[in-house]
């Protein structure tokens, strides 16, 4: 079995999203945010909506968290970044 981690772009793609079951990130942790993706389940994770960010959410993918992720929820406060900055959107991945 593949981890998500050594998974291509393209079998990533093809992860289902089950939102119902999703483990939900909002203190900054992402080691917790990619031991769950390796795990292959699906993550609503809070992010601060900067540069980087943007960038990831216009493309669908994430190389950092070798993830497609798309917004869920923007313009609350939804706890930390992974950078440490205070989370204005809620992402799916």
């Amino acid at each position: 079995m593949k981890l998500l981690l050594e998974k291509t772009k393209e079998e990533v793609n093809y992860m289902p999203k089950n939102l119902e079951n999703a483990i939900k990130v909002t203190d900054g942790n992402m080691q917790k945010v990619m031991d769950a993706l390796s795990e292959g389940k699906t993550v609503i994770c809070a992010l601060e909506k900067g540069p980087m960010v943007e960038q990831t959410l216009a493309s669908g993918f994430s190389e950092y968290m070798n993830a497609h992720y798309e917004l869920l929820e923007e313009g609350g406060d939804y706890g930390v970044c992974g950078c440490g900055k205070p989370a204005n959107i809620l992402v799916a991945a």
